[in-house]
């Protein structure tokens, strides 16, 4: 998880325009945390509107890492990477990575749009 102003966060890209190409890599994931995973699969969708007018679209994906342990590759980028267990995750989350954990265990893909204030 890394860590970011509005809390701890899951792997996260950012692009300036959506298209079939900016779907997430296989490689990518390497590159970031060293670990080479298997199954990628579609988590939820969501459309938040920060306070100030900033907006982030958010398309979560879930996968299995093959084996290892993540390692930082971009320090600049990242403060680090550690796997939790769900039930006990460190505090606060930002509010994109705590919907994608409720999408996670409903099972259900989560589209949406969401107002988000004080963020």
């Amino acid at each position: 998880i890394d860590k970011l102003a509005e809390g701890g966060a899951a792997l996260a890209a950012t692009v300036e325009t959506f298209s079939a190409a900016t779907l997430p890599r296989l490689g990518e994931v390497a590159e970031e945390t060293g670990l080479e995973i298997t199954d990628l699969r579609l988590l939820s969708v969501g459309n938040y509107l920060f306070e100030g007018g900033r907006q982030y679209v958010d398309i979560d994906f879930v996968c299995q890492a093959l084996h290892g342990e993540p390692q930082l590759c971009e320090p600049e980028k990242c403060d680090g990477w550690a796997w939790y267990d769900p039930d006990h995750l460190p505090e606060p989350l930002f509010i994109v990575t705590r919907r994608m954990l409720e999408s996670l265990r409903s099972g259900v893909i989560l589209p949406q749009v969401e107002e988000i204030e004080g963020q």
